[in-house]
This record gives C-alpha cells, sequence and structure tokens, in this order.
C-alpha cells in the first residue's frame, strides 16, 4: 500500500512540474511575442525632416517636424490565438470581508469618498469580474485565464489556494456564498504563428 501510494505522489509530481514547465513556457512566448509587435510596429513609424529648398539638404530646427501626408500604417494581419486548457480547476469566491480574508480584511483603507480600498497580494486593487486569487508557483501575478469565457488576471494568493484551485474575488460577501464550489476547465490563450 505504501509503494502505490509513493507511486501515485510521483507521478502527480511529475504532472505538477510538467503543467509548471508549460506555463512558464507559454508566458515566455506570449511576452516575447507582445515584445516583438511592439517593437515592429514602433520601427514602421519614421518621422520625416523637412528639405530646405536653397540647398537642398536636411535641416533641423527648434520647430516641430511636420509632414505634408500622414504616415500610412500598413495593414498587418491581426495576430491569431487559441486556447489552450490548463485542466479543470476547482472555483471558490471571496470577498474583503473578515470571514473571507481573516486578518488582512482589517484596517483597509479608503478612497476620498470613504469606499473601501482593497489591494491584492500583487499589490493591485481588486475589482469583481477581473481579480483572481491562485497558486502563483503555478499561475504567476498578471497571468491572464479564461474561465466559462470570462477572462480573469491572477492578482491575489491565498494560503488555502493551492494547486489547481480558484478563489473567484467577488465585491458582496452574498454574491461570494452565491457562487459556492464550481469545477470549470481553465484556459489560456496562445499566439498562433501566420503563415
Amino acid at each position: 500500500m505504501n509503494y502505490s501510494m509513493n507511486v501515485r505522489y510521483k507521478k502527480n509530481r511529475k504532472q505538477a512540474v510538467f503543467k509548471r514547465i508549460l506555463i512558464s513556457w507559454v508566458i515566455i512566448l506570449l511576452v516575447g511575442a507582445m515584445i516583438g509587435f511592439f517593437i515592429g510596429r514602433s520601427t514602421k513609424q519614421a518621422i520625416a525632416l523637412p528639405v530646405t529648398s536653397e540647398t537642398n539638404e536636411t535641416s533641423i530646427s527648434s520647430t516641430p517636424f511636420v509632414t505634408s501626408t500622414p504616415i500610412q500604417e500598413t495593414s498587418e494581419p491581426t495576430p491569431k490565438t487559441e486556447l489552450v486548457s490548463l485542466g479543470v480547476f476547482r472555483i471558490t469566491a471571496y470577498c474583503h470581508c473578515e470571514k473571507c480574508c481573516g486578518n488582512w480584511a482589517k484596517n483597509r483603507p479608503t478612497d476620498e469618498d470613504g469606499s473601501l480600498l482593497v489591494y491584492t497580494a500583487s499589490g493591485e486593487l481588486a475589482v469583481e469580474g477581473v481579480t483572481i486569487a491562485a497558486d502563483t508557483s503555478i499561475l504567476p501575478f498578471g497571468t491572464e485565464v479564461i474561465i466559462d469565457g470570462n477572462r480573469y488576471i491572477v492578482q491575489d494568493r491565498g494560503k488555502v489556494i493551492k494547486n489547481n484551485r480558484i478563489d473567484v474575488y467577488f465585491e458582496n460577501h452574498q454574491d461570494a456564498l452565491e457562487f459556492g464550489v464550481q469545477y470549470k476547465e481553465v484556459f489560456i490563450e496562445r499566439m498562433i504563428e501566420n503563415d
């Protein structure tokens, strides 16, 4: 019996390591594609220097450069993406109250209107419909996931939020209770290279 538990543990551990490596590569590819996209766009925009009619040379003056014809944007194909399943996660919900957040709920700051400011572990403000808590060793802060067609961002974590578990942020405790416990497939978006 001890041997079978050890084999199962090793198999689960290998699967967790594989998922981490896969997610890391997907994130690296997404970041690289975004950097390449923005660098490509910025190098296509050129500034035309005014030419003097007397010497036919380029002159540089303190006045701003104005071109007589607007810079033409080339129509680049929209990057294609595909959804990649991360598997089925246990989805729960939480709010900013002490029942959900314990000591973290005490002494929360307020804005100039007296509205409660709920900061997450990543330093971002919690927003219903956007903020989720996850195990950041699997889904690092800033990771965008798609659950039931809705896009969320990992901005928080919790001591009981481990492995394939996600906690969705709600503004209201009753809404979080009504959400309950659900099991949903979680996806990330991956860029597809154009042919």
